[in-house]
């Protein structure tokens, strides 16, 4: 069993962790955008690729904007409207499923209901669809092989 308060930055790091993909994405894509406005630019001696190198960059620095400033303000704006925060969160889990408990209910979801799961440096996601997800803090779990035995089922 593992129990904790979530936390704002909680809430921050599960968003990251959700939103890597699609980061992930828009870095490949304004990284091809930049090497277009270079050959443009350099290549093809075109004064229209600085405007398209611009707007690579551009793309870069609101992704940057999004994930630094807009994510962290819009996370920390959620979790204090969010009442079931304000109290712990217990998990206990078997082989078959998960149970989460807290002072807004109670759940139980078997392992195979679960879509997939996501790993950060500080949070493991359970996703219900591509969209839904539960997220657990890595530091409510007592120990490394608690956690790789959580993680070994959640996989």
């Amino acid at each position: 069993m593992i129990s904790g308060l979530f936390t704002a930055e909680d809430l921050i790091a599960a968003q990251r962790v959700h939103r890597k993909p699609a980061v992930r994405r828009i870095r490949i894509v304004a990284g091809l955008i930049i090497a277009a406005g270079v050959a443009r630019l350099v290549l093809a001696g075109q004064p229209d690729g600085i405007a398209i190198l611009c707007a690579g960059a551009a793309a870069l620095a609101s992704e940057a904007f999004t994930a630094f400033v807009l994510l962290p303000s819009r996370a920390r704006k959620l979790h204090a409207q969010q009442a079931d925060f304000r109290e712990p969160v217990f998990y206990s889990w078997d082989d078959e499923a998960v149970e989460a408990k807290g002072f807004g209910g109670q759940s139980r979801r078997r392992w195979a209901d679960y879509v997939k799961v996501s790993e950060g440096p500080d949070t493991i996601l359970l996703y219900h669809n591509d969209q839904l997800f539960e997220a657990i803090p890595k530091r409510w779990f007592a120990d490394a092989s608690q956690l790789e035995a959580f993680m070994k089922l959640a996989r």
